[in-house]
């Protein structure tokens, strides 16, 4: 019996060790990743961990960051407020978001948005946290160029005399300009969702011949 034992505990302890093996290089690969930013850090900010990515995005090396606290280099305003909130979000979550900005090398700002796990001992204990940062500066200035150009398309059609709405295929209002708003005396919260037959006839069912409801039905502009 115990010669047969052996073999099946030698080849426990080889796919034991491969399976180990798999997981370390699949570790490897994410924090030699160039696009994520990677660092482990004690409660009080200390980094015990930065990844290649991490560094060089400082414009330091390694054993310069090493043993340091990151909220001494984050961007000086919102550095105050990350310290009173950072460890009461931790404590209730094992992992949360941020996003925040962070002065690189050449001191360009960017906004890095953090993925923030805690790390615990087998009593419960916080051990340290680990961050994985995404530069998403192109995004959100994406975000603002086009939240830009929907406040000048708006204003522009807040200053048109012809009626302008924008329905959703149920005929409910999703935006209307302020010469519709003012021809049905509603303002723009209490539109939202309304019904333009409703609005216009006090009706429960669209108008006959409605030409939005023919345009979604055949799926093309209809005048």
């Amino acid at each position: 019996m115990a010669s047969r034992l052996k073999p099946m505990r030698s080849d426990f302890v080889e796919k034991r060790d491969s399976i180990g093996k798999h997981y370390s290089l699949l570790y490897e690969s994410i924090a030699d990743n160039p696009d994520l930013l990677i660092c482990r850090w004690k409660a009080d900010t200390t980094l015990t961990y930065v990844n290649d990515a991490y560094a060089e995005f400082y414009g330091m090396e390694k054993d310069q960051l090493l043993g340091k606290r990151w909220i001494d280099h984050a961007e000086r305003d919102p550095s105050r407020e990350l310290e009173k909130t950072l460890h009461s979000k931790a404590e209730v979550e094992h992992s949360f978001q941020r996003e925040d900005p962070a002065v690189a090398a050449d001191g360009a700002v960017h906004w890095i948005h953090w993925y923030n796990q805690s790390v615990h001992d087998a009593a419960g204990k916080l051990i340290e946290y680990q961050s994985v940062g995404i530069d998403v500066t192109e995004q959100k200035e994406a975000r603002r160029r086009i939240a830009e150009s929907e406040r000048t398309l708006q204003l522009i059609l807040d200053n048109l005399d012809e009626i302008v709405a924008y329905h959703n295929p149920d005929l409910s209002i999703v935006w209307a300009n302020k010469a519709f708003r003012d021809r049905v005396a509603v303002d723009k919260e209490s539109l939202l969702g309304k019904t333009c037959y409703h609005l216009w006839y006090g009706r429960q069912t669209p108008c006959d011949n409605c030409p939005v409801s023919k345009a979604v039905r055949e799926k093309k502009t209809v005048v």
